[in-house]
């Protein structure tokens, strides 16, 4: 849905790589320690940018195209980052990874964010439904609202 508003893979993946770079990386400018390689290679799972911080940290955007992605064909992944939302996939994918005989990926659970307004009266509370949750596809809807109404 308000697919005018999507991000292409190669802009959403260098927004995440960006954004995880400037939180793990540590080193000085001077002594900068990160290299990027895009690979695109054919059949799914087959476009993504890897980028390897000093020492031993390796970050892999992948642009999926199935349920999967590349959690059930590269072993050497070690970890998930999922939200409440997606609990049931990641359990999924190491169940499948459970199947071929394989260690089960380290699952890092995020929030997401509260899609009410913030009023300044009044803050907004956590609740464990959904309803007032944002997801990508509410975030474009109210870009899509915003454009449509001049705002």
């Amino acid at each position: 849905k308000f697919a005018k508003y999507m991000q292409t893979w190669d802009e959403r993946q260098k927004g995440v790589l960006d954004f995880l770079i400037s939180i793990l990386d540590l080193s000085t400018p001077s002594h900068e320690t990160i290299t990027i390689n895009r690979v695109s290679e054919p059949g799914p799972n087959g476009k993504a940018v890897i980028a390897r911080l000093e020492p031993d940290l390796t970050i892999r955007c992948v642009e999926i195209s199935d349920p999967f992605g590349p959690t059930i064909t590269d072993e050497s992944i070690s970890a998930l980052v999922i939200s409440a939302e997606t609990r049931a996939g990641g359990k999924a994918v190491n169940d499948k990874r459970r199947e071929k005989g394989w260690e089960d990926l380290e699952v890092f659970e995020v929030d997401v964010l509260d899609g009410e307004e913030e009023r300044d009266d009044q803050a907004t509370t956590t609740t464990e439904d959904f309803a007032s949750k944002i997801s990508s596809t509410e975030i474009r809807r109210r870009k899509s609202e915003r454009s449509q109404s001049g705002a």
